[in-house]
């Protein structure tokens, strides 16, 4: 879902401000995805170590079995409920985006009637 909100948001702010900073926005939203990965795995190892988790054991605890399911299930579950709300409090609506899009056709339709028209000139 975030990949598909970006290039909304990248409008709204070219709309709002008339910069295109495009590589910035992809740039810093990959790095964040890599640090929410790096925390989101280290937290999981760290769970999975204080649950008794034993490196090359064929047997683990039964603690270890319940945090592998949580892990699994109740987290993810719980992040998905906490990004809805964020989701449905994102401010860059339906009707904000088809705005933002006949403001920016709308400045490529001056541009280029410009640009092709001061070749000639």
């Amino acid at each position: 879902m975030p990949w598909s909100l970006l290039p909304d948001v990248i409008d709204d702010y070219i709309v709002r401000t008339g910069l295109r900073n495009d590589a910035l926005f992809y740039s810093f939203f990959q790095c964040f995805m890599k640090i929410a990965n790096a925390i989101g795995m280290g937290l999981s190892t760290f769970v999975l170590a204080f649950s008794g988790f034993e490196t090359g054991a064929c047997k683990q605890r039964d603690s270890v079995g319940l945090t592998v399911r949580l892990l699994l299930s109740a987290v993810p579950i719980c992040i998905i409920l906490v990004s809805l709300i964020f989701l449905w409090m994102f401010p860059i609506t339906d009707a904000r985006t088809e705005e933002n899009n006949d403001i920016l056709a709308k400045q490529r339709a001056y541009r280029q009637r410009h640009r092709s028209s001061s070749i000639y000139c």
